[in-house]
């Protein structure tokens, strides 16, 4: 297999599945300088990524094992990583942890959407945040992203957190933005129509308030 290739079939495992053009090129995505231990993403991410907010006994006894244990070194080495798995976790954690020292990190990880499957994490930490600046990175999101009809990212996962986020600051963005979500699906006639992808994202936010709960936050 030649270099060429092996870059190809690498950046594919790593979930940068679609490659795109866009206006957030220019931003600065934070990475880790090597590559993550290991040891950290067999017990951090190997029982996280597939289970990620699958409410049962063992995934609940997993969180309430791994929390206390979460330092702010780990959840950067698990955002910092060029890959999916180890960034939901991260995401994930960060949105359980209401870590808003991150938001920068993950607001741009959305924004620049470099890998698949991470998407969705970063909307539900955004949205567990609850300020203003993380609402600021849903609406630049939707509004680049909508108009993308050609790309099938995480606009139903946004859409879901700028709903979230409406009665919390009396905002009505969800009113701005749903006629262009509507658009987009009628090019993506398999995504959820808006009222089920709301009601799933709330669905979300109410697992990782569960998880919160088990982990005595």
């Amino acid at each position: 297999m030649d270099d060429a290739l092996k870059k190809q079939v690498e950046l594919h495992l790593a979930g940068a599945t679609v490659r795109h053009q866009s206006p957030f090129e220019s931003m600065t995505t934070y990475r880790n300088d090597t590559e993550c231990d290991l040891a950290l993403i067999e017990k951090w991410v190997v029982p996280l990524y597939m289970a990620g907010l699958r409410i049962n006994d063992e995934t609940l006894a997993t969180y309430k094992n791994l929390y206390p244990q979460l330092s702010h070194d780990i959840l950067l080495k698990m955002l910092g990583e060029f890959n999916w798995r180890p960034r939901k976790v991260g995401a994930i954690f960060s949105a359980i942890s209401k870590n808003q020292d991150v938001e920068t990190i993950i607001g741009t990880h959305l924004l620049k959407s470099e890998v698949c499957y991470a998407g969705q994490g970063y909307c539900l930490a955004l949205a567990s945040f609850e300020s203003v600046s993380a609402q600021r990175y849903l609406i630049q999101y939707l509004d680049y992203y909508l108009q993308r009809t050609d790309l099938d990212f995480d606009q139903g996962s946004a859409l879901g957190a700028v709903a979230y986020l409406d009665p919390i600051f009396g905002s009505d963005v969800l009113s701005e933005v749903r006629p262009a979500y509507d658009v987009w699906r009628q090019h993506r006639p398999h995504r959820s129509a808006a009222e089920d992808v709301i009601i799933y994202f709330r669905q979300q936010m109410g697992s990782i308030a569960t998880i919160r709960e088990a982990v005595g936050l």
